[in-house]
């Protein structure tokens, strides 16, 4: 995805480190924690909610999309052997 920033130069597949910082500003601010001051906490601005709820209507148009056609019984077998594998993975 090109992200572009008015007064930039021009669309680029991953932004430059200063837009990267500039875009965590408009989508998210850090505050200290009021149980413990040297912890910051990290909340999503208005413009972060957006974001992120867009984010997540994209992400179930794509697997509504990539799952289409698959019987339910087969989505519960790759299910199975998914967490399977996680099981196995976190046990090493």
């Amino acid at each position: 995805m090109a992200i572009w920033i008015p007064g930039e130069c021009q669309p680029t597949p991953t932004p430059p480190r200063p837009t990267k910082g500039r875009w965590r500003k408009l989508l998210d601010e850090r505050r200290h924690s009021e149980r413990d001051r040297r912890a910051r906490l990290l909340y999503l601005t208005n413009a972060g909610e957006r974001f992120m709820s867009d984010l997540d209507e994209r992400a179930n148009v794509l697997r509504d999309e990539m799952l289409k056609g698959l019987e339910d019984e087969d989505l519960e077998v790759a299910l199975r052997v998914f967490e399977q594998v996680m099981e196995d993975a976190t046990r090493r």
